[in-house]
């Protein structure tokens, strides 16, 4: 009889530490907690303005905890951004960056890590012309053709790279004109004259005056031969500067195409126009010009052109 009495009092003391044991083992937070944590696309940021961004949402931690952020080994921002331990991007990009990936890894005392991969683009800085400025797509398309041979599609693209956004693309076919027109107060025989383009085509090419011709108030212009760098949607535009005289009153700049030469840019197997981003002038004349503004109206985004299709 006091055997079972034993017995029994045992099974009751194991039953007590077990519970009390359990107890413990809650009190002291038993398995760890795991973190939440999802990724996101960021707002997207500009080269050389400053930047801030959070990627502090993780969640999940025990009460008073606090969950501290750092980039996952082998994972970087794009240049010019630093991650703070408490999830803040900040800083100026220096370069841009298409759909850059990167993973954060979110940590807290008394719980399991999570990671996410978020995603930022920063995009080109917008190019600012100085000067007496003409831009392309409000020049005279009345002697020109595009490489597919008519106006469709219209032959302007968009694009960070190119001053005011816009740029003339597409054009093409010997004798394809591109006409600017302005007024000069007096003459200049010391005038600079810049044009900015790039190739049409995703490889390198050379201007050079047997097919890319130039000419200022119907006379020739001479230059040596310039070097294009490989072309594409994303490829800079280069400038170009020639030494011009202006006259008073009415001028003209054209940029024709003459035939097809081994060096020229080809689109179709024809003669093609580099992509054209502007033309400006440094000059002590006063300069003024008349947009063409039917080509492109930018303030409210239409797209429209003045000129014969075939």
């Amino acid at each position: 009889m006091r055997s079972k009495h034993i017995k029994v009092l045992i099974s009751t003391l194991c039953l007590i530490c077990l519970t009390v044991l359990l107890g413990v083992a809650a009190a002291c937070g038993g398995e760890p907690a795991a973190l939440s944590y999802t990724g996101q696309t960021l707002t997207a940021g500009t080269v050389g303005e400053a930047y801030t961004a959070s990627v502090a949402t993780a969640s999940g931690a025990a009460e008073g905890a606090e969950i501290t952020y750092a980039l996952k080994d082998g994972s970087t921002l794009p240049a010019g951004l630093t991650l703070s331990a408490a999830g803040e991007i900040s800083g100026t990009p220096t370069a841009s960056a298409d759909g850059h990936k990167f993973t954060v890894v979110a940590s807290s005392d008394g719980a399991t890590s999570a990671e996410a991969e978020f995603t930022l683009t920063v995009s080109a800085a917008p190019v600012v012309a100085e000067g007496f400025v003409m831009e392309a797509e409000y020049a005279d398309f009345s002697s020109a053709q595009t490489s597919a041979g008519s106006f469709s599609p219209l032959p302007f693209g968009s694009s960070d790279a190119a001053s005011n956004g816009y740029y003339v693309k597409d054009l093409g076919h010997s004798g394809c004109t591109i006409i600017f027109r302005f007024t000069s107060d007096a003459a200049d025989s010391t005038a600079v004259m810049t044009y900015r383009v790039r190739s049409c085509v995703s490889a390198p090419g050379t201007l050079s005056s047997d097919w890319f011709r130039i000419s200022v108030n119907g006379t020739v212009q001479s230059y040596s031969s310039e070097s294009l760098p490989t072309g594409g949607p994303d490829a800079a535009f280069v400038e170009f500067t020639l030494p011009v005289s202006v006259r008073s009153g009415e001028n003209t700049i054209t940029f024709a195409l003459g035939d097809v030469t081994s060096n020229a840019l080809q689109l179709n197997g024809d003669v093609a126009m580099p992509h054209f981003d502007y033309v400006s002038l440094d000059s002590s004349a006063e300069l003024s010009w008349q947009t063409r503004s039917q080509n492109i109206d930018l303030q409210n985004g239409a797209i429209g052109v003045d000129v014969p299709v075939d």
